[in-house]
């Protein structure tokens, strides 16, 4: 369990109880929203794809 301050939470949208997902990347911890719907979530990236042709990636953001 990790506790994020209140002011953070309500930056990025979350509640307490809301569930992240980890990642691990060389010396870093990336914490990520878990998606309350993973069809809604894909259905965002083939709507993405079909506009610009290509998946969006964190090296394009």
């Amino acid at each position: 369990m990790i506790g994020i301050p209140k002011e953070i939470r309500k930056l990025i949208h979350i509640s307490e109880g809301d569930e992240l997902m980890v990642d691990v990347s060389d010396d870093r911890i990336i914490l990520k929203i878990k998606p309350r719907s993973y069809t809604k979530r894909l259905r965002g990236s083939v709507h993405f794809i079909k506009r610009y042709g290509r998946v969006l990636t964190p090296k394009h953001m």
